[in-house]
């Protein structure tokens, strides 16, 4: 008796082809296909990096379990922000141009911060990150050394020259 209202309920969807069939997976996996070894990161919204992570992408912005502080290495070179980052974490990335490469690091949650910095940075080009993913029209000072690879459904996917 319990059960019967349940009769009524409709599936929004059934398996995994809602995902699959995605045009962003779609794109986003043929891009890793052909380039399986380049580094991504995502600009804007957080969930999207798991998005990437779970189409086998190796993707740096997202959920880390073990913080990784060989990379942040880089990004932090005088460990200044170490009690941020050191932490499993949601990690999102947000843009942040000065014209001198700096990043700043912003603890938004226990266990969710932010990195800003320049997308252009070559900071992140000695990370191998080579694709990036915002989840907004860039400006074009944000993409000043790359070029449009692809724009899906408001996701622009640029490549570093």
């Amino acid at each position: 008796m319990f059960i019967i209202p349940n009769i009524k309920i409709n599936p929004l969807s059934v398996g995994l082809a809602p995902y699959y069939q995605n045009e962003v997976f779609k794109t986003v996996s043929d891009i890793n296909t052909k380039d399986p070894t380049a580094g991504w990161v995502v600009f804007g919204k957080m969930t999207h990096s798991n998005f990437l992570k779970a189409a086998g992408i190796n993707c740096f912005s997202g959920v880390k379990f073990t913080p990784p502080l060989e990379k942040m290495k880089v990004l932090d070179v005088d460990l200044k922000n170490d009690s941020i980052y050191n932490r499993y974490a949601h990690i999102v990335f947000s843009t942040f141009i000065n014209g001198v490469d700096s990043v700043r690091f912003k603890l938004l949650q226990s266990d969710f911060y932010m990195v800003q910095m320049d997308p252009c940075s070559p900071r992140l080009n000695k990370l191998g990150i080579k694709y990036f993913l915002f989840t907004y029209k860039p400006q074009d000072a944000e993409v000043r050394d790359m070029v449009l690879v692809s724009s899906v459904t408001d996701n622009f996917i640029y490549k570093r020259k």
